[in-house]
């Protein structure tokens, strides 16, 4: 044989015996090759395990300034101990706080999630309740009631209403002046607030009359003068507004508007005879009835461009 026939069959011998040995060793090695991710797993689960959680009171929904809270609209959430919560309403100190919080209104913008604290809110009766409801830029003003000025007592919080003046007026008529009662809409589509201490939102009521003495009103600036000046003129009467007439427009009437500026009533108002029969009586501030502006019947009514008196 050949010598190098004979070298090539013991290095492809040697090759052989070193592979077998290699195999064989592998195949005895007893260390799982997960192990070191498995006990990552065990350590990071116990970590987890060991963080102690109380349950804190938040809001399951956007809420809004001047909103009221009802039902569903708080729950009680998982919350890391060792975080900062000495303000935060807690289940174990106060397990009724979802009840109490009811009727609440709220002060400051909140996101579902957020921990609600005794500054977010505000309960009637207590101090900042009724700025907290208003519009912002809008101002709470009183009007005396009954029931007969006030809808028979079916007028509640967050309704809508229209204001009317009850007033007496001399007119010139055949036989001399005299007196006769003029009714105004001096205010038209406001935000009732509250009657007496009558807080609580309409859905809250199923058909029950409120029958109070005082109507808080939700009015703008120059709208709060309108209604001081009528009170001082006559009788304020409430006229419920339609749901569906919620989109019109707020605030003072022209009537409204000339009575605030000392031009309304019996004073400055323009008075129409036909034949010594008065047939229309008519105010206006200065720049709302332009010179030689007439009306027609039609946009009138019976007794002037701002309907029945």
């Amino acid at each position: 044989m050949p010598v190098m026939r004979l070298v090539i069959l013991l290095i492809a011998a040697a090759a052989a015996v070193g592979a077998a040995l290699l195999v064989n060793g592998m195949q005895g090695s007893s260390t799982p090759a997960v192990l070191p991710i498995q006990t990552s797993s065990l350590v990071a689960a116990k970590e987890v395990e060991e963080v102690p959680t109380l349950k804190v009171l938040v809001a399951t929904s956007d809420l809004k300034v001047g909103q009221f809270v009802q039902e569903g609209q708080l729950s009680w959430q998982d919350w890391p101990e060792e975080a900062n919560t000495t303000s935060f309403l807690i289940e174990e100190v106060n397990p009724d706080a979802i009840e109490g919080m009811l009727g609440a209104v709220v002060r400051v913008n909140m996101m579902a999630g957020e921990p609600l604290t005794a500054a977010k809110i505000v309960h009637p009766g207590e101090a900042g309740f009724m700025s907290a409801v208003l519009t912002p830029g809008m101002r709470a003003v009183g009007v005396e009631i009954t029931a007969e000025t006030a809808a028979g007592g079916f007028i509640f919080p967050n309704d809508h209403v229209d204001v009317l003046l009850t007033f007496e007026v001399e007119v010139d008529g055949p036989n001399g002046r005299q007196e006769e009662t003029a009714i105004d809409t001096i205010l038209n589509n406001v935000r009732v607030l509250a009657i007496d201490g009558y807080y609580k939102p309409v859905e809250s009521e199923a058909g029950e009359a409120v029958v109070g003495n005082r109507a808080t009103l939700e009015l703008s600036r120059q709208d709060a003068m309108v209604l001081m000046a009528a009170q001082e003129r006559g009788e304020i009467s409430l006229v419920l507004r339609s749901v569906t007439e919620l989109a019109g427009t707020s605030g003072a009437t022209a009537s409204g508007l000339a009575l605030a500026s000392r031009r309304g009533g019996g004073s400055d108002g323009v008075r129409v005879f036909q034949r010594g029969v008065r047939t229309a009586l008519m105010s206006a501030p200065p720049g709302v009835v332009q010179p030689n502006q007439t009306f027609e019947p039609s946009e009138m009514g019976a007794n002037g461009p701002e309907g029945p008196r």
